[in-house]
């Protein structure tokens, strides 16, 4: 029986090694635009080796690609006529290297979709994967940029979340840095948890409770210069790679800092610098 897999957030799966790479001048039919539907069929085409579950031995595959300016959330909708036991069509979502897939639908019926959220900015392929028989379809994305408050470093920023959200924040460094990321000023939410993630999605670290003692969070930590983000929650939050996160259980004010370290040597700057208040 066949299934269907839509990968909410950008989680990759590894699959074994491709037997051929070069899929831009051996396969790709054409480029998608953002909203705008393409018409192709599979009739004729290539199976791309390797790739997929295939019942029918002699099936051939579509292959487009597109490329996402930024940060941003993914909607990717294959239709075609689903013919039982005569043309049956799959959709997968690769990354550029060709042996990283995003996610996939493996329905049977005229449609399949595949929705991915906070997905790197970069090349992907929308593979169309010929499980049985060809056939012709229209493949359509559509993107949505993920937008991040920037905040500077040094900054104290106050916010406002309901229980089960999660605020995100980003910032720069040009050179490295020590850096404290705290909620110690809190006075609404007195129960955080925060994560640090870098520009990959990679969870660096995470602090439900200061060493310090209680029940607010601090993150201190040696960052590379590059670009960061910080997930702000509440208590029992929830923090994977990919920007994976689900937040806790706490509904308020909070006050979130980003300081270099050592944390002295900025108080005085802080006092001249507003806040970004947030409210939802």
């Amino acid at each position: 029986m066949k299934q269907l897999l839509v990968l909410g957030v950008c989680l990759a799966m590894v699959c074994p090694a491709m037997a051929d790479t070069n899929w831009d001048t051996n396969y790709l039919e054409g480029t998608l635009s953002n909203g705008v539907a393409q018409a192709g069929d599979t009739t004729g085409n290539a199976d791309i080796p390797g790739v997929g579950w295939n019942k029918d031995p002699a099936v051939s595959d579509g292959l487009w690609s597109f490329t996402l300016p930024s940060y941003g959330d993914l909607s990717v909708v294959m239709d075609h006529t689903y013919q039982a036991g005569v043309c049956d069509l799959d959709l997968r979502i690769w990354a550029y290297d060709e042996v990283t897939e995003m996610g996939h639908s493996l329905m049977s019926g005229d449609q399949e979709q595949v929705d991915l959220e906070r997905l790197l900015p970069g090349t992907y392929y929308a593979h169309i994967d010929g499980w049985l028989g060809a056939g012709e379809y229209n493949v359509q994305y559509d993107y949505t940029e993920w937008v991040v408050p920037e905040v500077a470093v040094p900054s104290e920023t106050d916010g406002y979340m309901e229980s089960q959200e999660v605020d995100w924040y980003s910032f720069n460094l040009t050179e490295t840095t020590e850096i404290d990321i705290n909620t110690l000023l809190s006075t609404g939410i007195t129960d955080t948890h925060i994560a640090l993630y870098d520009a990959m999605g990679n969870v660096i670290t995470v602090n439900d409770d200061a060493a310090s003692g209680g029940t607010l969070s601090q993150i201190l930590e040696t960052l590379d210069a590059g670009k960061y983000f910080v997930a702000m929650c509440g208590y029992y939050a929830y923090f994977e790679d990919g920007f994976d996160a689900i937040g806790g259980n706490a509904t308020g004010d909070y006050t979130l800092q980003i300081l270099p370290e050592p944390a002295s040597l900025v108080l005085l700057a802080l006092g001249g610098l507003v806040g970004l208040r947030r409210r939802r």
